[in-house]
């Protein structure tokens, strides 16, 4: 090799420096974007699951035990309409008076 072309790739050492360390940069760059998407598929998956397990909650309906919830809703709703028909209709006049 002669002087001329050792001082010439000498020269262009400079140039390669520059592009390793914009290489350096973009592969940076290109890991924190992979980790952000990361992050993001883990949190839509973690809230994919979440949902479906609120969804499988309200579709997933045990009917007896639903039933026997309603019926019992009805007579204890029955028990306190029959209870306040019955105190509506009572008034102190009507005790003093007996």
């Amino acid at each position: 090799m002669t002087q001329a072309q050792q001082t010439a790739l000498e020269g262009l050492i400079p140039q390669f420096d520059a592009a390793y360390s914009g290489i350096n940069d973009a592969v940076a760059q290109n890991g924190g974007a992979q980790n952000r998407v990361s992050a993001t598929q883990t949190a839509l998956t973690d809230r994919q699951t979440a949902l479906s397990g609120v969804l499988s909650g309200i579709t997933d309906v045990d009917m007896g035990a639903a039933v026997s919830k309603l019926q019992l809703s009805q007579t204890a709703l029955q028990a306190s309409a029959q209870v306040f028909s019955t105190l509506s209709s009572t008034s102190l006049l009507n005790i003093l008076t007996r």
